[in-house]
């Protein structure tokens, strides 16, 4: 095996990204400790090259986004963007569903100032359940692939422990707002 990977330069790199994208996914350990220090650190609105994002500075809108307040629609996870070079990597924060929209509240990954994002359910066109890994086949795949209008490729929510219950909750609450995507 060690011939083949510094024999082939493209399969080495191809192993590279594997090895760093999985160092890089959130575990418990990790969620637990960032739920204590993003409680703590002021909050801003970034927008990540689009026109789908919303502003909420409102103190209603991060009461009800409290850990406490949102055990069942909060999940740690990591923001990709695929529009820009793979593989770019906005944050690893906490993504919440509401009634209206999906936020996440996160730390830069050169910045430790807490950040949110939000994306608007009626900017959103389609939503896939994703998986970054294709190489190896053990699992159905840890993401949620959001395609909004004016962007051609997807934001990805990445590393989903219960991808699955996350993606009915997220269903639930379009269809209670009256959104319905195609899957």
């Amino acid at each position: 095996m060690q011939y083949l990977y510094f024999r082939f330069p493209r399969l080495r790199h191809q192993l590279d990204l594997i090895v760093w994208f999985y160092d890089r996914l959130p575990s418990n350990v990790a969620s637990r400790s960032s739920e204590a220090g993003m409680q703590q650190r002021s909050s801003s609105t970034h927008k990540v090259d689009n026109s789908a994002t919303t502003e909420s500075n409102n103190i209603e809108d991060q009461k009800r986004y409290s850990v406490k307040n949102n055990e069942k629609s909060a999940w740690h996870c990591v923001l990709l963007d695929k529009q820009k070079r793979f593989p770019y990597v906005v944050g690893t924060g906490r993504m919440y569903i509401s009634n209206r929209h999906i936020r996440f509240d996160y730390v830069p990954v050169r910045s430790a100032k807490s950040t949110s994002f939000s994306i608007e359910f009626g900017k959103i066109l389609t939503i896939t359940k994703g998986r970054l890994v294709k190489y190896f086949s053990f699992n159905d795949g840890m993401a949620i692939e959001v395609y909004t209008v004016g962007r051609q490729k997807p934001y990805v929510f990445a590393g989903i422990v219960d991808r699955d219950d996350c993606m009915q909750y997220l269903l639930a609450a379009a269809a209670e707002a009256g959104f319905r995507w195609s899957l």
